[in-house]
């Protein structure tokens, strides 16, 4: 990328955002110098996601140059590691799509799962996942699944709005999204409340929906 205009970057990462994963976000974004960084900052500021949340955290553009580049790519790494993007597992041609076959769901589960627990051993990038998600209820899943794979109470309490409001609404999708992050989510006590709350809830809108249909017709 050319170093002559930060605000045209700026403006082109804004526009990513909008269109893709954080995991391709930090891909295109990783190599950036400072300038560019704390205008990109500002345009992100404009949208106040998850995504700028987790950065600001991270990264005080009044700091100087190397610093703010450096924290700017101990930042996005972990966002690379841990998102589900075929931009990241494998890329997005043939032989990426091969590879995450021949891998097979499992297998690539546990390898994310490894990179999220590398990431929550960072207490700076923990707090910065629970803010993350605290600010933006439709934050990106995989900033949920590390909050899970952390399963303490502290990461519980950054969760529950966005339980209580896929609960309240009825959103079965994001229900049944909380109900599988026991593939993943540490065990812990408030961990495996919140998980049997999602699938008793979820279990309640099936019983609730099997009862509303009406019943067959005798031959």
């Amino acid at each position: 990328m050319p170093r002559n205009d930060d605000a045209e970057v700026a403006r082109a990462a804004l526009a990513f955002s909008r269109k893709h994963d954080a995991g391709a976000f930090a891909l295109t974004y990783l190599e950036l110098w400072a300038p560019a960084i704390r205008a990109v900052l500002g345009q992100l500021s404009k949208r106040k996601t998850a995504l700028f949340t987790f950065l600001v955290s991270l990264v005080d553009p009044r700091q100087r140059d190397t610093t703010v580049e450096l924290s700017w790519r101990r930042a996005l790494r972990p966002l690379s590691s841990i998102h589900p993007a075929e931009s990241v597992w494998g890329g997005t041609g043939d032989d990426g799509v091969a590879k995450r076959r021949k891998l097979g769901p499992a297998v690539l589960l546990k390898k994310r799962r490894a990179a999220m627990l590398k990431v929550v051993g960072v207490p700076s990038l923990l707090e910065a996942f629970r803010a993350a998600v605290v600010s933006d209820l439709k934050a990106p899943w995989a900033f949920i699944e590390v909050l899970a794979v952390d399963g303490s109470g502290e990461s519980i309490d950054a969760l529950l709005p966005i339980f209580d409001r896929a609960s309240r609404d009825r959103e079965l999708p994001l229900l049944d999204r909380f109900c599988h992050l026991r593939q993943i989510a540490r065990a812990t006590p408030a961990m495996n409340a919140l998980l049997g709350a999602a699938e008793k809830a979820r279990g309640a809108d099936q019983e609730r929906t099997t009862s509303r249909r009406p019943a067959s017709a005798s031959p």
